[in-house]
């Protein structure tokens, strides 16, 4: 969700009955992540240019600004951008 006044983000973890703010906007629905045994994900924070890498198994949300990164590919889709340990 976007806060319109001040522009921040966050995240609304469900399941639950979403009740939006006045200046809120729903930007988009997503699902968990969930790493398995021998996965991981490479994550960016897009406002400050962090890395972390999260390891399997484990089920998480990321930040509303991280994108994910594999090979020189980004994306928010977090999903599919998970990758195996070889």
């Amino acid at each position: 969700m976007k806060n319109n006044i001040n522009g921040s983000y966050r995240h609304a973890l469900g399941p639950m009955l979403l009740q939006l703010e006045a200046y809120e906007e729903l930007i988009r629905v997503a699902l968990k992540v969930i790493l398995h045994k021998f996965e991981y994900i490479r994550l960016v924070n897009e406002l400050t240019g962090v890395e972390r890498v999260i390891e399997g198994p484990r089920v998480f949300v990321p930040d509303p600004t991280e994108v994910s990164l594999r090979n020189a590919t980004q994306s928010k889709e977090h999903s599919a951008m998970v990758q195996h340990q070889c």
